[in-house]
């Protein structure tokens, strides 16, 4: 599949910022459900 946007070097500070939280959220011990529901549809 075809990559829509560049985000990396559209918003680089934006993209670097998501993948924090994202990162923070894996490591803060919520369980798998709540995990899901706060990843707002984002994967590596």
């Amino acid at each position: 599949m075809e990559t829509r946007i560049a985000y990396m070097k559209v918003a680089p500070g934006a993209y670097k910022a998501m993948l924090g939280l994202e990162e923070y959220l894996h490591q803060c011990g919520l369980d798998h459900p709540c995990l899901i529901w706060s990843s707002f549809g984002h994967r590596r």
